[in-house]
């Protein structure tokens, strides 16, 4: 019995494309695995890193401070970006100094919503700060709103 020589190229040609779609297959799994080994290698370097940070005095220090917020030009910077987050305008911001320490008269446009879920969020990330309403109006079919930012004392 004799086999057909174009079965013969096509069973060879077959098992060479298979050979070769294999070795593809293999170094593509291989570079896969060696990419994933070097990102955990990478995520455990970072986390062994983040760890020293953390467990230095140096970043206690720095975090400590960081929730203490007192001087002018940091907070009106935080109650800027709260408020820029909002619906809410600034109209004017003044710095004003109390026998209790500095406090920031701010009066704001805009909803009345908005001016409490940026109270909540301003007290809830800096729990030293304090805020009171000062007075509420309408002018010109815009609601104005004048509150005071100030420090808790302990």
């Amino acid at each position: 019995m004799t086999i057909p020589r174009k079965l013969i190229i096509k069973l060879i040609s077959s098992y060479c494309f298979i050979t070769i779609l294999g070795a593809v297959l293999a170094f593509w799994f291989h570079s896969e695995q060696a990419m994933l080994v070097a990102a955990q290698e990478e995520q455990s370097l970072q986390n062994e890193g983040d760890s020293v940070v953390v467990a230095s005095p140096a970043y206690e220090l720095i975090t400590s401070t960081d929730n203490e917020i007192s001087e002018g030009s940091h907070l009106k910077d935080v109650i800027m970006q709260i408020i820029g987050s909002k619906a809410l305008t600034i109209i004017a911001m003044e710095e004003q100094e109390t026998k209790r320490g500095n406090q920031l008269n701010i009066e704001v446009n805009g909803a009345l919503q908005d001016y409490f879920t940026f109270a909540t969020e301003l007290t809830e990330a800096h729990p030293t700060l304090e805020i009171k309403p000062q007075e509420l109006k309408k002018e010109n079919g815009q609601l104005h709103i004048l509150f005071t930012v100030s420090s808790r004392m302990l």
